[in-house]
């Protein structure tokens, strides 16, 4: 009986222990989700979103369901900038800015809710920087780091206790170094580097075998790994775009784009086919499908800003074996593509088995020197940055020492003191000191590590002086005598320069010298300065730091770009490490200051040093004895200078091809069929072929801010908008010769047209004034004279414009805003008869175009992703195409094609004007920004109106075309005469041709183009008869010289000749007679015949009741033309007078008691 109950009780424990492993393997199973950090508006919160990322609901909702867990990761302020997981031992590594410190989260799960979850810290002296980044290697079980201001990139094991057990892996030639990830399975690291051009780096994990592989690349915070496909992905800022590429940097595509100009993002995150970003400053955390970009889930957040995300999950770690694992490190190691490699801490070398790790001395590796009083002490140098250190001595002298000079490649450290008046070296490794040069004062020390050199300058002499550092031969020399009291001497051994402080009586100066003495200069003196000291060059920089009258500035050593930093009171000495300047009082503090934000950080916690006499920096990676090959000059390279496997590579940007000496970039135009484009995002300008889809470059010198650009054929010009510089300016296709057509103002400019009829440039550009908000207008600029008038006023947003000369119309899109909705607007090109032309069912409309040959009106829409068409009298609306996800922007057309841009298209679509098909003719271009506007070439030629076509219309400054003919105006403020086509105070060529004339429709205004003749017995000198005004006033030419007589006469002529030369002579006057008297007799019967009807024609020319039509106004408009008849009155606007009767026409079809701005609206609801 007791065995069956036994049995039972084994049985029923089985079963109970059997649903408990299930429902703990169901619970583990479950043990994963996204994990986002937010910073705070009081404190740094971490939520958790639990579940598969891959399975979350699409839904922007945030209720109970969707809210997360929350969990208050400190009491106090904190901000979680980076986060990394480890859930193979339950755990979360965090970065806290403000802590400057990594820490590690113990029982950790999804839920948040273990009773035993604590923090510790495992390593502080990170810099406070919101770009810095982490991230975990799970298989050798180190974490990496990057450090924006100390420009490195560390590593240390996460489970040691050592607080000086880290390394920096990367340093040379690393500028701003931030986005940072790993695949420990392939053993490579990913780093996003902003220096002179920021690029995306690959390395192994032992920061070794660097190579780029990414370029054309702007502001990159995060990348994540895909290590089943072996894909990088990554979020640029300034690019607006999430992209990826391969390993290797091949296969780069574009996921996706913001529709915005500019969106900020911080976190990014994969796991299997979702990429999870963090878009802060709409508190949005956005998962989008990575190969088609769409948004698969979101959730929004109240109050706080989502900043760091990770995805917490055992399938994105798998355990594999690895080398690392049985290699025997003494400290730490890790995994590379060629095996696993043994890593020893700052201060420590790798021994001779590659496994131990030797010791040379017991001080810090890399860190800051202290003369504490007779003390030489040291402190790790990331005290900068908040960490704890104890002051470590190692010398004690017997006198004050005062200055200091650091070899840090040979262990050596160089001093003098206030008593002896010589130089010591002490070897840190043998701990021995010796002299080196005896002095009769010292006012500064410096070292060139490159030559291994010691030079120093004396006040009292007015000398600097060298000496050699060998103990065997002691040479000394003297470089500079005759000084004005030099002090304060820094060094630039790579340029072989040495810089120092003068005072003469009081009048202080910078200057400086070369090391063989022979040449110096000034630098900067009492003009700019008042009192300075504590002058150090910095190498990385380039530039001298100097404290002045309690402020701490910084100066080129050209003596340009004098710039002030921060005030620092009373401190008189400085010495620039990474992004950090130290400043003392040379009594019993040291204060940083970022350079990089001017912000002060704070005195050092200097425990045990009492009196500070002079400070110094002992690190290796700052006293490099070889060039970085791309630090200076950017290695020679025009575009992009990268080191790969150790050697400088020049790059060019993408449309450029690199020169046969393999420093420069160039780029061939493009001379026929060709799309120019604008990359807001770069600044280019690009031309596309139109046959092969080949893209170059137009090379215009930087810098540029392009929106708009137009290309005019018949000038060959590039002309742009820049909405930076509030400029339209030009240049050659070539990109030389750039120069600016026009200032805008407080006007940003936006989209541009140039009239094929005059070569004038129209424009739309935009203002934010606070009283009336933002406001548009469209405006016409003369290339040649700058001279500009608003044609168009009282506009929301303009977006874009269109022209079309030969029928006199000007189109454009109008965004709204308080007043309007977005609509299409149709206006003459002189600003008259202004009308809403569509305005119903537009979203948000961005391109548009008039197809000259169908007569047509074609625009984009973002929002709809179609283009849409209209007829240009307003009828037969329809719908082009549509194109899902593309956010459409601009568009142009050729031939029975239609080109447009998209945000989210890396390429420029062909689409078939009359079925909407979609034309396969170029690839994805990752290399590409946002693309802006669009113009073909050779394009459909833009019909030009005929009246200002020839001879600018006969109109002194602006022709402009109507659909009545033309409208002469004059630039603002300026009147126009009676005459109706002369500006007051327009300069004239003289028109006065000695033994000729200019014929009769020469105007002689600046700018046209005139024929002359000559008169009898004289010949023209030039074959074409043309001249050309300048803006200059002038016709470049001599006039004098224009006609001249035939040949020279001849002396003498035989008595034959003249006699025979007299009979012809009479018969020609006889002849000339009879046609006369021929000509009068028909006159008088003309005018006999003509009498009968003159009654009757003068009754119709005064019936009240007969109105011009517009076939009458074209034949009137051709007569002002010829005759050049005065019209009316002077305008203040300077449009003509409207007593031509072609304006009286114009004016009574619109509203005769109305102003010129009368809008209506075509009737197309239901088109």
């Amino acid at each position: 009986m007791l065995e069956r109950k036994m049995a039972l009780v084994w049985k029923i424990l089985f079963h109970f222990t059997g649903l408990l492993i299930a429902v703990t393997c169901q619970v583990a199973e479950e043990d994963r989700g996204l994990v986002v950090s937010l910073l705070p508006d009081h404190v740094s919160e971490i939520v958790t979103f639990p579940g598969r990322v891959d399975n979350f609901v699409n839904s922007k909702d945030t209720s109970d369901d969707k809210s997360g867990h929350r969990f208050l990761y400190f009491f106090g302020r904190t901000d979680v900038l980076s986060m990394a997981c480890d859930p193979w031992n339950h755990s979360m590594y965090v970065l806290d800015g403000l802590s400057q410190s990594l820490y590690k989260m113990h029982h950790f799960n999804i839920w948040m809710n273990d009773t035993e979850r604590n923090v510790t810290l495992i390593h502080k002296g990170v810099s406070h920087s919101a770009t810095s980044q982490i991230a975990f290697d799970w298989l050798s079980r180190n974490i990496y780091w990057t450090d924006d201001y100390y420009n490195w990139i560390g590593v240390q094991p996460v489970d040691t206790e050592d607080k000086t057990m880290y390394k920096i892996i990367m340093h040379d030639g690393l500028w701003s170094p931030l986005a940072l990830s790993l695949d420990p399975i392939k053993g490579y690291l990913f780093v996003a580097e902003h220096g002179a051009n920021t690029v995306i780096e690959r390395a192994d994990l032992a920061g070794e075998n660097r190579k780029t592989i990414i370029t054309s690349v702007s502001k990159v915070p995060d990348i994540v790994v895909d290590t089943e496909e072996e894909r990088i992905y990554w979020i640029d800022i300034g690019r607006n775009a999430l992209e990826t590429a391969k390993y290797d940097g091949t296969d780069r595509r574009l996921v996706r784009r913001s529709t915005n100009i500019y969106i900020m993002m911080s976190g990014l995150t994969l796991y299997k086919d979702v990429v999870c970003l963090t878009k802060f400053q709409e508190n949005e955390v956005l998962c989008l499908d990575k190969r088609s970009g769409s948004v698969v889930w979101s959730t929004t957040f109240a109050t706080q800003q989502p900043w760091s995300v990770e995805v917490y999950d055992k399938d994105l770690q798998k355990r594999v074996p690895h080398e690392c694992e049985k290699k025997g490190c003494s400290q730490f190691c890790a995994n590379t593509p060629s095996g696993a490699k043994c890593l020893c801490k700052e201060g420590q070398e790798l021994d001779r088995d590659g496994k131990s790790c030797k010791v040379s001395h017991t001080l810090y590796g890399k860190r800051l020197l202290v003369a504490n009083g007779t003390d030489l002490c040291m402190l790790d140098i990331r005290v900068i940055t908040g960490h704890e250190s104890d002051a470590r001595c190692f010398l004690s002298w017997k006198h004050n020492i005062t200055h200091l000079a650091v070899d840090a490649n040979r262990n050596k450290i160089y001093f003098t003191d206030d008593v002896s008046r010589r130089i010591q070296k002490h070897d840190i490794v043998l701990n021995v000191t010796s002299i080196i040069a005896t002095t009769s004062s010292e006012s500064g020390l410096v070292y060139d590590w490159v030559n291994d050199d010691v030079y120093w300058s004396e006040a009292d002499s007015g000398k600097v002086k060298v000496t050699t550092t060998a103990d065997n031969v002691r040479q000394e020399a003297t470089i500079f005598w005759g000084l004005d009291r030099p002090t304060y001497l820094t060094i630039n051994p790579h340029n072989s320069s040495l810089y120092w402080i003068s005072n003469k009586n009081g009048q202080y100066s910078i200057e400086g010298g070369s090391f063989d003495g022979m040449k110096r200069w000034r630098i900067a003196e009492k003009a700019t300065l008042q009192s300075p000291s504590g002058l150090f060059y910095d190498y990385s920089y380039k530039k001298l730091f100097f404290i002045d009258k309690g402020e701490l500035k910084s100066i080129l050593p050209d003596g340009s770009s004098l710039l002030a930093l921060n005030s620092v009171g009373s401190d008189s000495k400085v010495v620039v490490y990474k992004d950090y300047a130290l400043v003392t009082n040379i009594k019993n503090s040291v204060r940083t200051l970022n350079i990089h934000t001017k912000a002060m950080q704070g005195s050092l916690n200097l425990t045990n040093v009492q009196k500070i006499l002079d400070i110094a920096v002992f690190d290796k990676s700052i006293q490099l004895t070889e060039k970085s090959p791309c630090m200076v000059n950017n290695g020679g390279c025009e575009h992009i200078c990268t080191v790969d496997t150790g050697k400088k590579k020049c790059r060019c940007g993408f449309g450029y091809t690199l020169k046969s000496d393999g420093l420069n970039c160039s780029s061939i135009p493009i001379m026929e069929d060709f799309a120019l484009t604008v990359d807001y995002t770069h600044g280019i300008l690009y031309q596309v072929s139109l046959n092969n889809a080949e893209v170059t470059a137009v090379d215009l010198p930087p810098p540029n801010y392009p929106m708009s650009a137009a290309y005019d054929a018949k000038r060959h010009r590039v002309y742009w908008t820049d909405f930076q510089r509030y400029q339209i300016l030009e240049s050659t296709i070539w990109g030389k010769n750039k120069t600016v057509v026009f200032n805008t103002g407080s006007y940003i400019p936006g989209s541009i047209q140039v009239d094929s009829s005059t070569g004038n440039i129209y424009y739309a550009a935009t203002t934010f004034d606070f009283m009336k908000g933002v406001t548009s207008h469209i405006a016409v600029v003369r290339p040649k004279s700058e001279q500009n008038k608003v044609v168009i006023s009282q506009l929301e947003v303009v977006k874009t414009i269109a022209l079309h000369p030969q029928k006199g119309w000007l189109y454009w899109i109008d965004k709204g805003g308080a007043q309007y909705t977005a609509y299409i607007g149709r206006g003459a090109m002189d600003g008259d008869s202004r009308s809403f032309f569509v305005s119903s069912n537009l979203f948000s409309p961005t391109g548009l175009t008039v197809d000259y040959q169908g007569d047509k009106l074609y625009w984009s829409d973002s929002y709809m992703n179609t283009i849409n068409y209209i007829g240009l009298d307003g009828t037969n609306r329809g719908e082009l195409t549509h194109d899902p996800r593309a956010d459409i922007m601009h568009i142009a057309i050729f031939g029975s094609h239609l080109y447009y841009t998209a945000v989210n298209r890396q390429f420029i679509t062909k689409v078939n004007k009359e079925t909407g098909a979609i034309s396969s003719w170029m690839s994805e271009t990752p290399e590409f920004g946002r693309l802006e506007t669009l113009d073909i070439y050779p394009g459909d030629p833009m019909p030009v109106n005929e009246k200002c076509a020839v001879n600018n219309g006969l109109c002194s400054t602006f022709c402009l075309p109507t659909p009545f003919g033309r409208t002469c105006a004059c630039e603002e403020g300026v009147l126009l005469e009676k005459d109706g086509r002369t500006c007051k105070g327009v300069k004239k060529c003289n028109q006065t041709v000695p033994n000729g004339g200019f014929d009769v429709e020469c105007s002689g205004y600046l700018g046209t183009t005139c024929k002359y003749h000559c008169s009898q017995g004289y010949i023209p000198a030039m074959a074409n008869q043309e001249l050309h005004c300048s803006y200059n006033g002038d016709w470049g030419v001599r006039m004098e010289k224009l006609c001249e007589p035939y040949g020279p006469a001849r002396a003498d002529f035989s008595t034959e000749s003249r006699e025979l030369d007299r009979a012809a002579l009479g018969g020609i006057l006889g002849a000339v007679i009879f046609v006369l008297l021929a000509a009068i007799v028909v006159i008088i019967l003309v005018l006999y015949k003509r009498r009968s009807g003159m009654f009757a024609h003068a009754k119709f020319v005064n019936a009240p009741n007969v109105q011009l039509n517009p076939s009458n106004a074209e034949k009137i408009d051709e007569k002002e033309l010829s005759n050049g008849k005065d019209h009316g009155n002077g305008t203040l606007n300077g449009t003509m007078g409207t007593s031509n009767p072609v304006y009286e026409y114009k004016t009574d079809t619109n509203n005769s008691n109305s102003s010129h701005h009368v809008y209506t609206t075509l009737d197309i609801q239901k088109m």
